[in-house]
This record gives C-alpha cells, sequence and structure tokens, in this order.
C-alpha cells in the first residue's frame, strides 16, 4: 500500500508541474488563443485516465485543453523513454 501511495502521489505531482510548466508567465491578458491544445500524458500509475477523463469534461473542454493517456511501463524502461524523449 505505501509503494502505491508514493507512486500515486508521485504521479500527482508530476502531473501539476507539467500542466504548471504550461502556463504562461506573460501579464498580458489579451485573451489571444492559438485555438485547442493537444496533450499526450505518460503514466504508469493505474487510474490516471479516470483523473484525465474529469480534466477532459471540466477545465479542459471549458480551455479547449485535451488530455490524451499513454500508458507506459514503470522503473528503468519509463526512464529510457522519458530520456529518449527528451533528446528529440
Amino acid at each position: 500500500k505505501h509503494r502505491r501511495l508514493v507512486s500515486s502521489s508521485m504521479a500527482v505531482m508530476l502531473g501539476a508541474t507539467t500542466l504548471a510548466a504550461c502556463g504562461s508567465s506573460s501579464d498580458d491578458d489579451s485573451g489571444a488563443r492559438s485555438g485547442p491544445v493537444s496533450l499526450t500524458y505518460w503514466t504508469w500509475a493505474p487510474g490516471m485516465d479516470k483523473v484525465v477523463d474529469l480534466w477532459n469534461e471540466g477545465p479542459g473542454k471549458k480551455e479547449q485543453i485535451k488530455v490524451t493517456v499513454k500508458k507506459q511501463a514503470s522503473g528503468d524502461t519509463l526512464v529510457t523513454k522519458i530520456l529518449t524523449a527528451h533528446k528529440a
């Protein structure tokens, strides 16, 4: 149970960090938008597809931000994929 809690907490923190990184640091709130946005969220944590569904039905729909879940392996396999994606 402890391992699941730690994994879930890490997934939530990574998700929050990812979404925060998408924010704008500009004070100019001109309302200019480039249109709908699609994001792919890599996760190994169970149940994150349900969290994403809630996002897509609520704030995501309002802000035209659609998130798609792509389940990944955990451990070394995930780390390798993340490092490879970062280099690309």
